[in-house]
């Protein structure tokens, strides 16, 4: 019973979402960790986007042409394998820009041939955009969320609470078109081709395996090597 609550949360998200694909393998994750921590387990995050992947392709296998959920399962994937490092290097900036714009840099490399073959576009003021805006979400999904609960029971009183997201809404949505009016926000991108998505995707893959493994593993692969480089070393 004590998790009814986040449970509840759990689904009121997925709903007010208007359970999108997004929406949808948010709220999966968010319940396989929920089960994990029930459980006494430790969540690993690739398992639950890899099983929650893979459960929504096989329940209507047409996500996989889906650009909301392909944006959704790429961004994952790079926020969670890129964000520690590119935050290690925005030293420049304050700690709580410094988090949401490593998310927003992640997750845009991780999507970037998705959202130029879909939207025929790469946008170079997202990062900042993100950076700045992505703090902002909280406070708006909190005092929406509320707003959206006291109008179930009283309209007016809804109306009345809504009138305290408007502001941040208001200045929200003047930011994100101060940003997108800027020169060069975004550049044209012509039809992607598959081979060289295949390529990027290979290239960060093996990147990502490379920061992962290689120094505890570069010792192990220099004794291996080094009877070859160096003959002295064998023996006789």
């Amino acid at each position: 019973l004590r998790w009814l609550p986040a449970l509840a949360v759990v689904a009121g998200y997925a709903l007010i979402s208007g359970a999108t694909p997004s929406g949808l393998r948010s709220a999966l994750m968010w319940l396989l960790a929920l089960a994990a921590i029930q459980l006494g387990r430790r969540g690993y995050v690739w398992v639950s986007l890899a099983v929650v992947a893979a459960g929504m392709a096989c329940w209507n296998p047409l996500l996989l042409w889906d650009t909301g959920f392909q944006l959704s399962v790429a961004g994952t994937a790079g926020i969670v394998a890129f964000t520690g490092s590119l935050e290690r290097r925005l030293t420049l900036l304050p700690p709580l820009l410094r988090q949401s714009t490593a998310v927003a840099l992640a997750a845009q490399l991780a999507t970037l041939p998705i959202t130029a073959g879909s939207f025929g576009q790469v946008s170079l003021v997202g990062p900042l955009a993100n950076g700045l805006l992505v703090p902002l979400l909280g406070p708006i999904m909190l005092l929406g969320g509320l707003a959206a609960v006291v109008g179930v029971v009283s309209v007016p009183l809804g109306h009345l609470c809504a009138f305290g997201v408007y502001p941040v809404l208001a200045f929200f949505a003047w930011a994100v078109q101060a940003l997108a009016a800027l020169p060069l926000a975004a550049f044209p991108a012509s039809s992607v081709n598959i081979g060289l998505t295949a390529l990027y995707y290979a290239g960060g893959v093996a990147f990502f395996f490379w920061r992962a493994f290689w120094p505890a593993a570069w010792p192990w692969a220099l004794r291996c090597l080094w009877p070859w480089i160096d003959p002295r070393a064998c023996p006789g």
